[in-house]
């Protein structure tokens, strides 16, 4: 089953054609990168934001609690061995990027080391509405297709428009848990930091060849209510700054720019390179 990339695509209803949304790609030195290519945006938005661990539940989080940048182009979501999780330009020298020393340049944390997971939930969101409007996958094309056997959190049309893409980090020892169902490998696992709280789930497994640590998908159906007519959400993880008051950051990103309008923008994330002296 080893594959250096995964191309995910959803069939949102049995009638319609699967849509390519994101794809996974492995570092050879560790760590991965997901890409939203298959979109005609490119401009958004990233941004930094408090957290309080202590609600359990999505809550609203404050417009005062973002900073947040503007981008021109689409960025990825970098996560690297060392636990540095930042937004780079999904092509070179188009986003703000990287770190020195402690210095984090454009948007990114420093948190948990991918291979050693978080166990409270899952490591990254996606979020997408308007998928038809993503490019839809050729017939034949290989790709991790999810539909409406593997969705939770189901209903109708009138009900949902979005769909939540949940992905969880595993160390290899979980392993021996996983089996083969029809042309994929499943995880079953229960949660007991969720609203489903001891309920049994059922994750899709992906594996990052020669890495110590795999990934378990969960997707579900859901409803979103942004302006933009179609779009995406990359919620990464986050790391705790106040043990005390159970208090972190997370970093986050929308597109379009639209989805939000209204939205008050710190500053840009546009790469800039130097300036030569004459």
């Amino acid at each position: 089953m080893k594959k250096s990339v995964h191309t995910i695509a959803i069939r949102m209803w049995p009638e319609e054609e699967p849509h390519k949304v994101a794809k996974i790609v492995p570092y050879p030195d560790g760590g991965y990168a997901v890409l939203v290519p298959y979109h005609k945006e490119r401009s958004g938005f990233a941004a930094k934001f408090a957290v309080d661990y202590k609600k359990v539940r999505v809550y609203e989080v404050d417009e005062k609690e973002y900073v947040s940048f503007g981008a021109d182009e689409r960025v990825k979501f970098s996560y690297h061995t060392s636990g540095f999780a930042q937004f780079s330009g999904e092509n070179p020298r188009t986003i703000l990027s990287g770190r020195e020393g402690d210095q984090i340049k454009g948007v990114g944390i420093l948190t948990q080391p991918p291979h050693i997971p978080i166990k409270t939930g899952p490591t990254l969101g996606l979020l997408f509405w308007g998928i038809d409007e993503f490019d839809a996958l050729p017939p034949g094309a290989k790709a991790e297709v999810f539909g409406e056997g593997d969705f939770y959190h189901g209903g109708g049309p009138e009900l949902t428009n979005a769909c939540l893409i949940e992905i969880f980090h595993f160390e290899t020892r979980f392993w021996s848990a996983v089996r083969k169902s029809n042309d994929s490998y499943i995880l079953t696992m229960v949660f007991q930091m969720s609203e489903a709280a001891g309920a049994a789930r059922e994750l899709r497994v992906l594996e990052l060849p020669g890495q110590s640590f795999f990934l378990g998908v969960l997707v579900s159906r859901t409803r979103a209510s942004f302006e933009a007519s179609s779009g995406w959400v990359i919620n990464g993880p986050s790391v705790i700054t106040d043990q005390h008051e159970k208090i972190g950051e997370q970093i986050v990103a929308f597109y379009p720019k639209e989805a939000v309008p209204g939205k008050t923008i710190s500053g840009s994330i546009n790469f800039s390179p130097p300036t030569q002296e004459t």
